[in-house]
């Protein structure tokens, strides 16, 4: 026995040297000559320390040093530009001697800690499963709405905007921003109250007791549209005509839409239709008003930017079961040419109770104020004079004359608009998937739960494990329940089950059903479609080719709206947008203006770039962006048509990228004031991936002592030149400095408010900033260019994002060499966008737990 002690404790005395790399200790020297003053015995900046330094790579924190020593070496950012430099030559041979020893150590490393804990659902994930568990067709349950309170009347009283049943959830807990991390979704039993209650609720919306009523195919013809005409619209006056077609003169706001008048309050009967729509476009010749502009900041604001512009015409639901939150939205949206020729446009859609729908011309002219009569002025001014506009009702006269003598301006015409039932079943699906096809008293509860289970749980189901929610259901109906109610208790029982709540995986190597819902998750963030599941059952979704052919089919499908809304909005911490908003009555109060439209513009951007495989350098810099007229008009002073997001090429060529957009400099400010540290630090994280360690917890945010410190700049010197500070501030404030140019909601800006209003001159801004390697950089534009010199670690941090994301873990030092091994071939083919998903789709730490 004590033999056999004495060899466990020989082994364990000598398990340290197996891992050990005896090359590291060859660069010892090199580590004390140009590391030790700063990261030896007698001080440790940024609480390193490499006196100590072992040579144990199986060790996670030795390996995550040397990992540290290479990147900064790589960077060029150590030594300090204030030390001397160590030759080129014993740079190099570090360098070539380090990496291939962490590779190797990379690739022998077996991590325990590297696996998925087992994790809930988010509640964003859960809105989604529930939506295509139940086949639920409302706008509530789409990616991009955002649930939560809101003061939709300014009086302090809030009310919900939404009606999907996540909406009261709590946020979930994150980690580096991510709200899908396994260790941080804890259950409790008031998340568990709150399940209870969203599955009762998506029932009971996926459950149709009342008959079908009946609907036939109607065709509309003018008049189609009077009722949501303004009361001194021009196209009021032209109904009174008595043409064949409705015509639209302006761009749609809250009026100008032409929807059926029979069912402008709501069409009551949920099922599929076929929209469609006969229309012309009328567009005038060059001289007569042909850029659709009249007088230039006057009443009449531009369209489209040319003549030889196609028309657009947009496709709206309206809903009217509630007046919280946006009550429209576009489904589709066509194009056509101003040649007078009649085009048919259909397009088919879920119309739900008490919903209705109406096109609208979407680059018209706008006619503010509803002023038209001040074309009359322009085409026709003696005709003009000639009217006394002081009368009640002048305007009718104005439109009498415009008709009459010939309207100039461009058009749409509608010609006719048909509703078309599709042929379905009823109940739909939602319902007989719960209940069956025939009564319910007929219904086969346990083959119906069992069906229900296999979708809900995402795997294969015994038909036992469905005996206990039969049971259930048995016992509810022997309390007096109805057999419906009493299998509504049972599915909110299986909805509340650890196999349906939660994700769960064994270790090592994810069977195919663990991988399609790691995957659907990861794309759409919700369940595995029947395409999915099917391959899954045959075993075939785990061969590559086919795992390639699925990633492309899912990111073209429309429920990739998820991952282009949630994963951007992770990655670079959108969520906290709103958090120190500013004061609406302030210089920055355009922000509340703007602020619905900032994450959508990222989520257009990132979607674009998806679609099109773009390359990853334009995150930094690209010549064009997504904006709408607010937009451009509040944020990058550049004109755009319409309400709706669309891209454009950019006039300032230094707001290109996501980097300067308004979301991202709005988050990293505080609503009053912009900080040099918190954008840099914010670049160094998310942009870099190579964050700053905490500051010290005795240190000042600022230098006490600012007596004759006149600028921004100055205090942060003082501040960087404590010896506490130093280290990391020479890393972090040059990264933000570029971005003073921009004030608190991403306006441009040159100069800083003024502190004193007795200032003849307000403090200019100053971006000159030089580097920790001691690179200078003069402005935003050598800012973004020094990144783009730096694409690949870029690619790496947003690798490391994307994967982090994908797995619901946090990665870690044993993740390393599969992540280099990702961009190395990334790189291959222009660092681009939709080839990184391929490749964390394909990568080791996706496909194993």
């Amino acid at each position: 026995m004590k033999i056999q002690l004495l060899l466990i404790s020989i082994i364990c005395g000598f398990k340290s040297l197996w891992g050990a790399d005896s090359a590291l200790e060859a660069h010892k020297p090199f580590l004390k000559a140009h590391c030790f003053e700063c990261h030896g015995p007698d001080k440790q900046k940024g609480e390193l320390r490499f006196d100590t330094l072992g040579n144990d790579l199986t060790d996670l924190h030795t390996l995550e040093a040397w990992q540290g020593i290479l990147d900064q070496l790589n960077l060029g950012e150590m030594p300090p530009k204030k030390q001397p430099k160590p030759p080129f030559e014993e740079t190099a041979r570090l360098i070539n001697g380090l990496t291939p020893a962490l590779q190797r150590a990379y690739a022998q490393r077996e991590s325990t800690g590297g696996q998925a804990v087992i994790r809930r659902l988010n509640k964003f994930e859960l809105r989604n499963t529930l939506r295509d568990l139940f086949g639920i067709k409302h706008p509530d349950f789409e990616p991009t709405v955002v649930s939560g309170l809101y003061d939709f009347n300014g009086n302090g009283i809030t009310a919900q905007k939404t009606i999907e049943p996540t909406r009261s959830f709590q946020d979930d807990e994150e980690a580096e921003g991510f709200d899908n991390i396994g260790q941080q979704l804890v259950m409790s039993d008031f998340l568990l109250k709150m399940l209870i209650g969203a599955a009762e609720e998506t029932i009971d919306m996926a459950t149709y007791n009342e008959p079908q009523k009946p609907f036939e195919a109607e065709t509309f013809t003018a008049p189609i549209c009077t009722k949501t005409l303004a009361g001194g619209s021009l196209g009021k006056y032209q109904r009174d005509k008595n043409e064949t077609y409705d015509e639209v003169f302006q761009r749609w706001d809250r009026y100008n839409r032409i929807g059926p008048d029979k069912y402008v309050g709501g069409m009551r009967r949920p099922a599929n239709y076929r929209i469609t729509v006969e229309v012309s476009a009328h567009n005038p010749k060059p001289d007569a008003w042909g850029n659709w502009t009249v007088r230039e900041g006057g009443l009449i604001h531009q369209g489209r930017q040319s003549s030889e512009e196609p028309f657009e015409v947009g496709l709206y639901l309206q809903r009217n079961e509630h007046k919280r939150g946006p009550r429209h939205h576009r489904i589709k949206r066509w194009t056509l040419p101003g040649d007078g020729r009649k085009r048919t446009f259909s397009f088919e859609t879920w119309i739900d109770n008490p919903w209705s729908s109406w096109i609208g011309w979407e680059n018209g002219p706008w006619f503010r104020h509803n002023a038209w009569h001040i074309l009359l002025e322009q085409w026709y001014p003696k005709e003009y004079e000639q009217i006394d506009r002081k009368q009640k009702d002048f305007k009718k006269e104005v439109a009498d004359v415009l008709f009459k003598k010939g309207y100039l301006g461009p058009t749409l015409r509608v010609h006719s608009y048909r509703i078309e039932p599709m042929p379905q079943e009823w109940p739909p699906e939602s319902h007989t998937a719960l209940y069956g096809k025939g009564p319910i008293e007929d219904a086969d509860a346990q083959k119906l739960f069992h069906a229900f289970a296999e979708r809900a749980f995402r795997r294969p189901v015994a038909p036992e494990e469905v005996n206990s929610f039969v049971e259930l259901a048995e016992q509810l109906m022997a309390d007096g329940n109805s057999k419906q109610e009493a299998m509504k208790g049972a599915y909110s029982a299986i909805l509340c089950s650890p196999d349906f709540v939660y994700l769960s995986q064994n270790p090592g190597k994810l069977d195919d059903f663990a991988l399609a819902s790691r995957l659907s998750y990861f794309l759409w963030s919700s369940m595995p479609d029947d395409a999915l599941m099917k391959l899954a059952r045959t075993g075939k979704l785990s061969n590559p080719a086919e795992l390639r052919r699925q990633t492309e089919r899912m990111l073209n499908d429309p429920k990739s709206a998820a991952f282009g809304r949630h994963f951007p909005e992770r990655w670079l911490k959108l969520h906290e947008l709103g958090r120190m908003e500013p004061d609406k009555r302030g210089p920055f109060g355009h922000y509340f203006r703007v602020k619905d439209i900032l994450i959508p513009q990222v989520d257009a951007f990132f979607s674009d770039l998806l679609q099109n495989n773009g390359p990853i350098r334009n995150f930094i810099d690209s010549d064009y962006t997504f904006m709408n007229k607010l937009l451009g008009e509040l944020i990058y002073k550049q004109k755009v048509v319409g309400e709706h997001l669309r891209k454009v090429k950019l006039e300032d060529t230094r707001r290109g990228g996501l980097l300067t957009m308004p979301a991202v400099m709005t988050v990293t400010a505080n609503g009053v004031d912009t900080s040099p540290i918190v954008r840099g630090v914010y670049v160094l994280e998310n942009i870099l991936g190579t964050p700053p360690p905490s500051p010290p917890p005795d240190v000042e945010p600022l230098s006490p002592d600012l007596r004759g410190v006149k600028t921004l700049k100055e205090q942060l010197a003082i501040h960087r030149n404590q010896e506490a500070c130093m280290s990391c501030h020479q890393k972090i404030d040059p990264m933000g400095y570029a971005l003073e140019s921009f004030d608190p909601i991403g306006r441009w800006r040159d100069n800083y408010p003024k502190v004193d209003k007795k200032a003849k001159q307000a403090p200019p801004i100053d971006t000159v900033a030089v580097l920790a390697n001691g690179r200078e950089v003069k402005n935003l534009m050598e800012f973004k260019a020094m990144l783009l010199e730096r694409e690949s670690q870029v690619a790496h941090c947003l690798t490391e994002k994307m994967l982090t994301y994908a797995t619901g873990r946090l990665l870690e030092a044993g993740d390393r060499g599969e992540i280099d091994r990702i961009t190395a071939e990334l790189k291959k083919d222009g660092n681009r966008l939709r080839d990184l998903v391929h490749l964390v789709v394909h990568s080791k730490i996706f496909l194993n737990k």
